[in-house]
C-alpha cells in the first residue's frame, strides 16, 4: 500500500482529538549515556542488543521480553506526509525523558537525540571523539599530592556551545550534573558506580569552560564513563541553586551522612529533579532536536530540529552534530503482529526489534525488499532468566543450579533464534579475550536436576517436592513474571513448566505490564524474571550489576548477588591496568558467577534492523541502539 494512502487508512480510525505536534518543522540532536532498562521482546534471539559500556557512558541496559498492546498514532498536521520525517519504532513506552534519572533503553535512545555529551565513540572504530569539548581530555596519572595514584583529566568546552536560551555551556552545568548524580537523595545509584572515583572539579575561575576533573583512583573505564554523561542545564534544573554549597568532593565524604541525618537542600533539589515535568513534559539539551510532544493517549514522542541551532555554526564536521532529517517521530508499538502490518504498509522507517522467526521469514522470502534493506550488524547482548538469590527458596546455590539444568535450552534456542542467535554462559562477551571457554556447560538433565534438588533437602509430597523453611512445610514453587505479550516468553515459560513438573516443582507464570514488572524488580517481589543485558563493545565493569553495593535502593544488581570475595574481586578489575593481570581476574569472576547462577544464560545475537530505503546513508551500528538516524539523509 502507498505509504500515504496507508496512513490516511491508519488515521481514519482514531478518534478524533487535537493534532499531537505543532505543524512547524524543527529538528533534533544527538548524544548518550545511561544505564537502562529496556522494554523488548524477547524474541529468544530478537535482538538482545546491549548496554554502553563504551560509547556514551559506560553503563549497562536492561531488556525485558515485551510486546502485546496495540497503539495508535495522530494527525501530524503539514508533516503527514512524511517525507522530511523518520518514523522509529519503539517496543514499549519509554519510561522517562529525565537524562540523569531514568534507567531503560527507549528512554536513552530518545534522550540521545536531544541532550549531548562531552564525548562520543565512534561507531565505526570506537574512538573516542569530542562533541561538546573541543578535543579530547588531556590525561595525567598523579604521583604526589592528595589524588596520588590517582589521575587528572584537563578539558575544555567549545566557544560555540549553548543553551538555547543563548548562555554558554559551561563546566559549572558539568559540574551540577555530576553532583546531581552524586545527591544521595537522588534516584541515580545506577549511576553512580561509574562516577565513584571522580572526587573534585575545578573550574577555572577566569575561563568557565575549563575544567579539571580529579580521580581518586585509576579507573579501566573513566575517560569513556566520566565524558559520556548527557550534560544538563544548571539553570534549569536548579534554579535556587540549591546545590551550590555542596561539592563533589562533600558529597563524596558526606553523603550517607547527609541521607542517614536528613538534608534539607539536597532533598528539596531531588524532589524538584524528579517531578513529572521533567519526565515527561520538558526535556532542556543541548542537542539539535527538541521535544514537540509526547502524546502518551497514542504512544507517539515527536521531536523537530531546531532552528538556529549551536552545532550550525560549528565550521569543522563533528561526529555527534549530525542532524540531517527535520522531523524524528517515536512510535510505540507493543504488539509483535501490529508491527508486521506497519512494515508492510511503510509506517515504520526503522525497526531494530522484531521476533527472529518473522526477521527469519523476512530475509527467506524477501517480502520487505521493495522498501527495506535488512542488516544484522554484531551486537553485544545475552538474555537470561535472573534468579532471587535472596528468596528463601532459590538462596540455595544447589536449587539454582537444578533449575538451570532443567532448562531444555539448546531446543529453546533452536525453536526459537531461527539461526540468528547463539548460547551463551558468560556476562562477558564471547569477542572478549578474557571470555572464559573454560567453564562447563549446563546441558539439559533432569536427573542431574532431580539430585541437586534432593541434596538441598526437598522432598516428594502429595504433588510437588517439599522442605519445611523457617519452620513452616512449604512447596517447591517457582513463580515465572515476564512482561506481558512477550511471546517469546510464554513459549519458554511452557516449555519449562512442563520440564519442572517432571521432577516435581511447581513452575506459576505471571504476566505484568512492562511498568509494573518494573516496579516489582525494584523491590524485589519477584523469583525468576526473564530479561536481557545491552551493551556497546569495550571491557566490562560488573560493578553495575554484581556488586552488592547495587543491590540497595533499587539498584541493577537485582537478584542479589555477591559477597566480600566476589565485590573485592569487582574492585580490583576495575583499578588494574595491567591487561594479563586483569584478564585472569575476569576469567575467576566468570567461574564464581557460573558456580553461583544468579542467572540461567540463555543466548546472544546479531542485531536484527529492518531500514526504509527512502534515506541514504542509512545503516546499521554495532553500538546501541544500531541506527543514528540523525545521519541519514532523505533520498526524496
Amino acid at each position: 500500500m502507498h505509504r500515504i494512502a496507508a496512513f490516511q487508512k491508519f488515521f481514519a480510525k482514531l478518534p478524533s482529538h487535537e493534532p499531537c505536534c505543532s505543524s512547524n518543522k524543527n529538528r533534533i540532536p544527538f548524544g548518550n549515556h545511561e544505564i537502562a532498562y529496556f522494554g523488548y521482546l524477547l524474541n529468544t534471539v530478537k535482538e538482545i542488543s546491549m548496554k554502553t559500556i563504551l560509547r556514551y557512558g559506560f553503563n549497562i541496559s536492561l531488556i525485558a521480553f515485551v510486546f502485546s498492546a496495540l497503539l495508535s498514532s495522530c494527525n501530524l498536521g503539514k508533516n503527514e506526509g512524511r517525507e522530511e520525517s523518520v518514523w522509529v519504532y519503539l517496543p514499549s513506552k519509554p519510561e522517562s525523558l529525565n537524562a540523569v534519572l531514568s534507567s531503560d533503553a527507549n528512554s536513552s535512545t530518545i534522550q540521545n537525540y536531544l541532550y549531548q555529551t562531552l564525548q562520543v565513540i565512534d561507531d565505526n572504530d570506537f574512538s573516542m571523539n569530542p562533541v561538546l569539548l573541543i578535543e579530547n581530555p588531556k590525561t595525567t596519572i598523579l604521583t604526589k599530592g592528595p589524588y596520588s595514584g590517582g589521575m587528572v583529566m584537563e578539558m575544555r568546552i567549545r566557544e560555540e556551545a549553548a543553551w538555547d536560551n543563548g548562555t554558554p555551556i559551561t563546566a559549572h552545568d558539568v559540574d551540577y550534573t555530576y553532583r546531581m548524580i552524586k545527591n544521595p537523595f537522588s534516584e541515580t545509584l545506577h549511576k553512580r558506580p561509574y562516577f565513584e572515583d571522580l572526587d573534585s572539579i575545578w573550574i577555572d575561575p577566569y575561563d568557565p569552560k575549563h575544567f579539571k576533573f580529579y580521580c581518586k583512583k585509576q579507573y579501566i573505564l573513566a575517560e569513556s564513563s566520566l565524558t559520556t554523561q548527557h550534560i544538563l542545564p544548571r539553570y534549569r534544573y536548579d534554579p535556587d541553586d540549591l546545590l551550590g554549597p555542596y561539592s563533589v568532593t562533600d558529597l563524596n565524604a558526606n553523603g550517607a551522612k547527609y541521607l542517614e541525618e536528613g538534608n534539607e537542600d539536597l532533598e528539596k533539589q531531588a524532589d524538584f529533579f524528579s517531578q513529572d515535568m521533567f519526565k515527561r513534559q520538558l526535556a532542556f539539551g543541548s542537542g539539535p532536536y527538541e521535544l514537540i510532544k509526547w502524546d502518551q493517549k497514542n504512544d507517539l514522542l515527536i521531536l523537530d530540529r531546531k532552528k538556529d541551532w549551536w552545532g550550525d555554526n560549528v565550521q569543522e564536521e563533528v561526529i555527534g552534530l549530525e542532524n540531517n532529517v527535520d522531523q524524528v517521530v517515536f512510535m510505540v508499538e507493543e504488539s509483535d503482529v501490529s508491527v508486521k502490518e506497519r512494515l508492510f504498509e511503510q509506517q515504520f522507517d526503522i525497526v531494530d526489534r522484531i521476533r527472529a522467526k518473522d526477521y527469519r521469514k523476512f530475509l527467506d522470502e524477501g517480502t520487505l525488499d521493495a522498501h527495506y534493506k535488512l542488516d544484522t550488524p554484531a551486537g553485544n547482548s545475552y538474555s537470561f532468566l535472573g534468579l532471587n538469590m535472596r528468596d528463601p527458596v532459590l538462596s540455595d546455590r544447589r536449587v539454582r543450579q537444578a533449575l538451570t539444568f532443567a532448562l531444555e535450552k539448546d531446543y529453546l534456542l533452536k525453536t526459537l533464534s531461527y539461526g540468528l542467535a547463539k548460547p551463551v554462559q558468560s556476562p562477558v562477551h564471547l569477542s572478549m579475550p578474557y571470555y572464559n571457554s573454560d567453564l562447563p556447560p549446563y546441558h539439559y538433565n533432569l536427573d542431574t536436576a532431580a539430585k541437586l534438588l534432593a541434596a538441598a533437602g526437598w522432598k516428594m509430597g502429595s504433588e510437588f517436592l517439599e522442605k519445611e523453611i523457617d519452620g513452616e512445610r512449604v512447596e517447591l514453587r517457582v513463580s515465572f513474571k515476564y512482561s506481558s505479550g512477550s511471546q517469546s516468553a510464554i513459549e519458554i515459560g511452557k516449555h519449562f513448566k512442563e520440564s519442572l513438573k517432571r521432577i516435581g516443582v511447581d513452575f506459576v507464570m505471571e504476566a505484568r505490564e512492562w511498568t509494573v514488572l518494573l516496579e516489582e524488580i525494584d523491590r524485589r517481589d519477584y523469583q525468576m524474571i526473564i530479561m536481557g543485558w545491552i551493551k556497546d563493545p569495550g571491557l566490562d565493569d560488573f560493578k553495575q550489576l554484581w556488586h552488592t553495593d547495587s543491590y540497595k535502593n533499587a539498584g541493577s544488581n537485582f537478584v542479589g548477588f555477591g559477597d566480600a570475595q566476589s565485590d573485592a574481586l569487582v574492585d580490583s578489575i576495575r583499578g588494574e591496568l595491567d591487561e594479563a593481570k586483569r584478564n585472569e581476574m575476569y576469567r575467576e569472576f566468570q567461574a564464581i558467577i557460573h558456580r553461583e547462577c544468579p542467572y540461567i544464560f540463555l543466548w546472544s545475537g546479531n542485531k536484527k534492523l529492518i531500514i526504509s530505503k527512502r534515506f541514504d546513508n542509512a545503516y546499521g551500528l554495532a553500538t546501541r541502539p544500531g541506527y543514528n538516524v540523525a545521519l541519514w539523509k532523505p533520498n526524496l
